[in-house]
């Protein structure tokens, strides 16, 4: 079956999608420029939203699983150890984390810190005596461009004591710019 050509030419065909994809609430890309109009629902909430940065989505913000790096994910070591460590394409400009922190012992404190792409990102956090608490820990800017493969690592350290200091990440997720 041969292709028919389209009555009024390419012409009246690009008239007609643009004029369909205005029909759909902008569910696909309405300019030739590039620039992806969001994804809206029939009450026009934003569901898919480009970063105000130019640089990935702001919407919806996506989970990012970071396990454990060792089976106790623990550590008594006066140098930072990675307790967590996982790898990310980068779709969002930012991520935060919310961790469980630990300190098995009177005396015993410590720190907790985050890298992404092995540069640390944010502050050096303390972890109190007895601490068992969670904690919020960013947002942090993320390095790279759009896509970039990104290490993300949380390490701690033993600062005083003869106990142990542990972290759990329970959830993270990525988000925008602003």
């Amino acid at each position: 079956m041969k292709p028919v050509a389209p009555a009024g030419g390419i012409e009246d065909l690009i008239a007609r999608v643009e004029a369909l994809e205005r029909q759909l609430g902008g569910l696909a890309n309405t300019s030739r420029l590039g620039n992806a109009a969001p994804l809206v629902d029939r009450s026009s909430t934003k569901l898919i939203l480009d970063d105000p940065s130019g640089q990935g989505l702001a919407r919806p913000y996506l989970p990012i699983p970071i396990p454990s790096a060792h089976v106790d994910a623990l550590t008594q070591s006066a140098t930072f150890t990675t307790l967590a460590r996982t790898r990310m394409f980068k779709q969002h400009p930012r991520l935060e984390l919310n961790v469980l922190v630990y300190s098995s012992s009177s005396g015993t404190t410590g720190e907790i810190r985050f890298l992404a792409g092995g540069a640390q990102v944010g502050a050096v956090e303390l972890i109190n005596s007895l601490d068992l608490v969670y904690r919020y820990m960013g947002p942090y800017d993320l390095p790279g461009a759009h896509l970039a493969e990104i290490l993300l690592e949380v390490q701690c350290r033993r600062t005083a004591g003869a106990g142990d200091i542990g972290v759990r990440v329970h959830s993270a997720w990525t988000m925008p710019s602003a």
